[in-house]
């Protein structure tokens, strides 16, 4: 990227609570909309990922995108990060921090809201305790109910190990056994098996996506070597921290409305964030700025990546709603 091509780009810190954390600012004009990233979690970062999404999606001729690894992940980790004792909350409120931080930094009255998986929930969960200055929030494979959104992808994972009689992914999952998950470990595993079945991504197996993600974090400008090192390790550090606290999120009691405009985008093959959960979510959700839920048919959990296309042109079309006076 070029300064002929972009005429926004920032790389900084910004201090959050107790914590200094990284954002890459990226976008073709200093007027256009803010729209934030929260990634997926937990423990995964972001900010090495902005050339590929931007190939994919084009987003930046559309908005200044704000990518953002969250504490205890990527650019943002260190050996001394803290999530207090209430991690998910420490997460909120550095989504409702950043917020403040954004509007001020980049001089706009508002700012939009993407998050996916986790990072929508603390999108959801941030929207709901501090909703001004957030423009929309755009939930993407949203996490509503964690137990019953594990019990089913546990389930899932267990008929395609049996059906395909997969050894190797029975024993793995008699030795984790049932969620939750309090470690790590067991959570990637799942994660690897669930990705080998296409609960995850449709096209893609584990292997290919953690061989991408990798070259991307070593091949970043914005990451030193030892800084990805760290980043690579501060990723089980991270999950470890956060697992036990993600067990009770349950977003149908804690987010029971939102006083802005929402967006679910959701793959109908999503077996992380089950389908029938968010379809009942979004229904019961009170929103008076209004809802709606995009379906990507052929997608799993990851439709801005399997279906970029379409993906892309539901962002311009939200934008192009969200900017006209009296959208609902």
């Amino acid at each position: 990227m070029t300064g002929a091509e972009h005429s926004v780009r920032l790389f900084e810190r910004v201090r959050l609570g107790d914590d200094d954390q990284w954002i890459l600012v990226r976008g073709k004009e200093p007027s256009l909309p803010v729209l934030l990233i929260i990634q997926a979690g937990p423990g995964f970062p972001v900010i090495h990922e902005a050339d590929a999404l931007e190939e994919r999606l084009k987003w930046e001729e559309s908005f200044r995108v704000v990518y953002w690894d969250l504490r205890g992940c990527g650019k943002s980790f260190h050996r001394d990060v803290s999530f207090g004792s209430q991690p998910l909350d420490r997460l909120v409120l550095d989504v409702e921090e950043m917020v403040v931080v954004l509007r001020k930094r980049l001089e706009v009255e508002s700012v939009y809201l993407l998050g996916f998986s986790l990072g929508a929930s603390l999108a959801a969960l941030a929207a709901y305790r501090a909703p001004e200055g957030i423009r929309a929030l755009i939930g993407v494979g949203m996490d509503v109910r964690i137990e019953e959104s594990d019990a089913m992808a546990h389930d899932f994972v267990w008929q395609q190990a049996s059906v395909r009689k997969n050894r190797k992914a029975l024993q793995a999952l008699e030795r984790i056994g049932p969620p939750p998950y309090m470690e790590s470990k067991d959570f990637m595993e799942r994660a690897k098996w669930m990705t080998e079945f296409g609960g995850i991504h449709r096209r893609e197996h584990f292997s290919s996506l953690l061989r991408k993600n990798l070259w991307r974090l070593f091949s970043s400008p914005n990451y030193t070597w030892r800084e990805a090192l760290q980043a690579l390790s501060g990723i089980s550090l991270t999950q470890d921290s956060l697992l036990p606290s993600m067990k009770d999120l349950d977003l149908f009691r804690q987010v029971p409305s939102l006083d802005v405009p929402v967006f679910f985008c959701q793959g109908r093959r999503d077996a992380v964030a089950p389908p029938v959960i968010l379809q009942r979510y979004h229904a019961l959700l009170k929103a008076p700025l209004g809802k709606e839920l995009f379906w990507f048919e052929s997608s799993a959990h990851l439709p801005h990546d399997e279906e970029p296309e379409r993906f892309a042109v539901i962002l311009r079309e939200i934008k192009a709603r969200m900017e006209r006076p009296k959208i609902f």
